[in-house]
């Protein structure tokens, strides 16, 4: 079956219920039995969210191949690697929402982890969600190079040179004025590393040849960015309710963001401007492209 062919939304729907099911299987409802840690674990990872770095790992295999691979081996792996994507997601947003982080009583239109389960609890779940996404990676058969491609890529976008770094840094700059490129270098490790790590996934697992993996790196960098400005923008237009979080808490804590620099009006051009960029770098493909497009689009145009 080419999900090419499908609407956007069915293959969204097709893909976010596959997600969710295999969330389910390896976080399952929790009992009696059940720890603490296991329930903080599955409380913040499978209800809610728009599982947009799991949906970017699928656009992006489909991209680089055009599923003219559909080998049950490769489509499992598929599943896993986008699976491991939602878990370290899970666990930054956990720990983003701590009192000596961002500092956000509610997450995804719930109380937050930390307010359920309490800090040191919520800490552990972040921990253990980002163990256990390492240890689905591992269990992947596939090629001992491709499966350690993913592991160190995972590695690194989540480390102290991508997510964490740029954390590091959002936490050290509140209340200072900063550059526009230090702003861009910020975001695209806190914000883009991973996001650009969802798409090498994809054709990491498609086996794409040098062109297309240059090309779909572009993409990334410029989809990094773009999700940041639009988050950003979102901060101060969309309420509490539509984001699922506390509304304006950037400006709140004085946080260098797109719009504290630009304001709204010229973030929205830049992000035009992003946006034409991240579309010329994936022309070439022709068809192919079609997902990624498609999720630019549904980047570009959310409201939480």
């Amino acid at each position: 079956m080419n999900e090419n062919n499908l609407s956007f939304s069915d293959w969204i729907s097709n893909i976010m219920n596959n997600i969710n099911d295999n969330l389910n299987k390896i976080l399952p409802d929790y009992d009696s039995s059940s720890s603490i840690l296991q329930k903080a674990m599955r409380y913040s990872t499978v209800s809610g969210g728009k599982r947009i770095r799991a949906l970017l790992v699928y656009a992006s295999f489909i991209a680089s191949n055009d599923y003219l691979v559909e080998k049950d081996d490769i489509l499992i792996a598929l599943d896993k690697a986008a699976i491991a994507m939602e878990l370290i997601h899970s666990y930054s947003l956990i720990h983003d929402d701590l009192p000596s982080m961002d500092n956000d009583c509610t997450r995804r239109g719930k109380p937050s982890s930390h307010i359920v389960f309490g800090e040191g609890i919520a800490i552990l779940a972040g921990d253990a969600l980002q163990s256990l996404a390492f240890e689905l990676l591992s269990r992947i058969s596939i090629s001992h190079e491709t499966r350690l491609n993913l592991i160190k890529n995972l590695a690194q976008s989540a480390g102290y040179l991508g997510m964490s770094g740029g954390q590091a840094i959002d936490l050290d700059n509140i209340g200072n004025n900063i550059s526009y490129d230090q702003l861009k270098n910020m975001h695209s490790m806190k914000t883009g590393a991973i996001i650009a790590c969802s798409i090498k996934f994809g054709y990491l697992l498609a086996g794409a040849n040098q062109i297309v993996r240059c090309m779909l790196d572009d993409f990334a960098n410029y989809l990094g960015i773009i999700f940041q400005i639009v988050d950003d923008i979102i901060d101060v237009t969309s309420s509490g309710e539509q984001l699922g979080k506390t509304a304006g808490k950037d400006h709140k804590y004085n946080k260098p963001t797109y719009v504290s620099i630009f304001g709204i009006v010229e973030s929205r051009k830049i992000l035009d401007e992003l946006k034409n960029k991240a579309i010329n770098t994936i022309k070439p493909m022709d068809s192919s492209n079609k997902r990624l497009l498609e999720m630019l689009d549904l980047i570009v145009c959310r409201n939480h």
